[in-house]
C-alpha cells in the first residue's frame, strides 16, 4: 500500500456525503454527480456548474503551498477548460479540504475576487515558489498553471473558493439538516438514512456501467419520505377530517363489492357489515393520505398487507385445529375478530382505528382478493372472480 493511500480512501470516503451536502442545498432542475464533473458536481438548470475536488488528509492539510493535490487540482480544471469540458465563465471551483492548516496560498487564492486582488495573489504565489526546481513533484503542474497558462489561471482563480471541514464531511451535512427544522434528536438517523441510500443508488449506477448522476427530483423524492417519517410522531387520521359519507357506505353495500360479499358468506350481520363497510373507507383514505403526504411509501404498505396475511394464515390454521366444533360460518367471524384487533404498527406507531381491518377487507376484495374468511372462499370468490 503506497504511503498516501490512506489519504486517498479518505479522499474517496467524503465524495458521498460531499454530494448529500451538494443535494440538500440544490434545487428543481439540478443534478448532482461523482467522478463526473470532478470528485463532486453540480448542474444546474441554468447550465452553471460547480467542480468540487475533494482532499483528504489523515494527519495534516492536504494542500499546503508545495502540495501535490493543490497543483494537480488548478492543472486538472485548466486542461478540462482547454478540452472543453468546462466553461470557464459559467464555472464555479470548488477546493475541499477535511482538514485545515495555517493560512497560506490556497487562502489567498481564495479570497481574491476582484481582477486586482487575483492579480496580487498570482503575483505573491509567483514570490513564494520562486525557489521551486523543476524536480520538485508539484513543477509540472504549477509551472503550467501559473507559468504557461497565467491568464487563464487568474479567470479561474476568479471562480475558485476553499473550503475546510470535518474528518468525514458529516458535520456539514448534519449543519443543513439543522437547517431545515429537524429534531436534534432525529439528525444522526436521517444523516445516515440518506447517506446510505445515495451509497446504494451510485453503487447501482455503476454496476449499470452509467455515469454517477443524481437527480435533485430523484434525492427529494426519496429525502421527503425519510424527513416526514422522522418529522410524524404520529400517522395522521385524515379520515376523521372527512368521515365516509352514507351514500359512499350505501353504494358498497348495494352494489355488494367482493369483500362484502365475502363477509355475507359467513352470515355477518348487517350492522356488523356497515362497520366493515366504514373501515374500509377509511383505510382507503389514510392509505392514500400517507402515501401522497410521503409518510409512507409503498415499501412500508406492502410490509403491512404482508405482515396481515402471515397471522391471518396462521390465525386461521389456529382456529381450524381448536375451533373444530364450530360450524364454517362462525369459524369465519372468529377469524375476522381476531385479525380485526389485530395489533399491528406502522413505522413503530400505532394506527389510527379502522386501519388494520379495512386493510383486511382491502385484502379480501377485488380483483385479486388475497384471503378470505369462509373455509371455501378460494372456491368462492377467487376462483368465480378469474372467470
Amino acid at each position: 500500500m503506497g504511503s498516501n493511500a490512506p489519504g486517498q480512501l479518505a479522499g474517496y470516503m467524503l465524495q458521498i456525503p460531499r454530494a448529500l451536502a451538494r443535494l440538500l442545498e440544490a434545487g428543481e432542475g439540478s443534478v448532482v454527480s461523482i467522478e463526473v464533473v470532478g470528485d463532486v458536481g453540480l448542474e444546474t438548470e441554468d447550465g452553471k456548474v460547480t467542480t468540487e475536488e475533494d482532499k483528504a488528509s489523515v494527519n495534516s492539510n492536504p494542500v499546503s503551498d508545495r502540495s501535490i493535490n493543490l497543483w494537480k487540482t488548478f492543472y486538472n480544471w485548466i486542461k478540462d477548460i482547454e478540452d472543453g469540458v468546462l466553461d470557464v465563465k459559467m464555472t464555479e471551483f470548488i477546493l475541499f479540504s477535511n482538514k485545515s492548516g495555517n493560512a497560506g496560498i490556497v487562502d489567498n487564492l481564495s479570497a481574491a475576487s476582484s481582477e486586482q486582488e487575483v492579480s496580487e495573489a498570482v503575483e505573491q504565489v509567483i514570490e513564494d515558489l520562486s525557489d521551486i526546481s523543476q524536480n520538485h513533484e508539484i513543477w509540472k503542474f504549477f509551472s503550467y498553471a501559473v507559468n504557461d497558462r497565467r491568464q487563464l489561471f487568474c479567470k479561474v482563480v476568479r471562480h475558485f473558493k476553499f473550503q475546510t471541514g470535518s474528518n468525514n464531511g458529516s458535520a456539514e451535512v448534519l449543519s443543513v439538516l439543522k437547517g431545515k427544522h429537524v429534531s436534534g434528536a432525529h439528525l444522526e438517523d436521517i444523516y445516515q438514512d440518506l447517506l446510505g441510500w445515495i451509497s446504494d443508488r451510485v453503487s447501482e449506477i455503476i454496476n449499470n456501467k452509467q455515469q454517477a448522476k443524481i437527480t435533485w427530483e430523484e434525492f427529494n423524492k426519496k429525502a421527503i419520505i425519510v424527513f416526514s417519517r422522522y418529522r410524524s410522531k404520529e400517522l395522521i387520521d385524515f379520515a376523521s377530517k372527512s368521515p365516509p359519507s352514507d351514500e359512499d357506505i350505501g353504494g358498497h353495500f348495494s352494489r355488494r363489492r367482493l369483500y362484502v360479499q365475502q363477509l355475507e358468506a359467513i352470515e355477518l350481520d348487517q350492522s356488523d357489515i356497515i362497520e366493515a363497510i366504514t373501515h374500509y373507507l377509511n383505510a382507503g383514505v389514510n392509505r392514500a393520505q400517507w402515501i401522497e403526504a410521503g409518510i409512507i411509501d409503498n415499501e412500508v404498505a406492502n410490509d403491512l398487507e404482508k405482515n396481515l396475511l402471515e397471522f391471518w394464515k396462521n390465525r386461521r390454521g389456529a382456529i381450524n385445529i381448536t375451533n373444530k366444533n364450530l360450524s364454517e360460518s362462525e369459524k369465519g367471524k372468529l377469524l375476522l375478530l381476531d385479525c380485526s384487533a389485530r395489533q399491528q404498527l406502522i413505522r413503530g406507531e400505532s394506527p389510527p382505528a379502522s386501519t388494520i381491518a379495512g386493510t383486511y377487507h382491502l385484502l379480501a376484495d377485488e380483483p385479486e382478493p388475497e384471503l378470505g374468511w369462509h373455509s371455501d372462499w378460494e372456491d368462492k370468490f377467487k376462483a368465480k372472480n378469474k372467470r
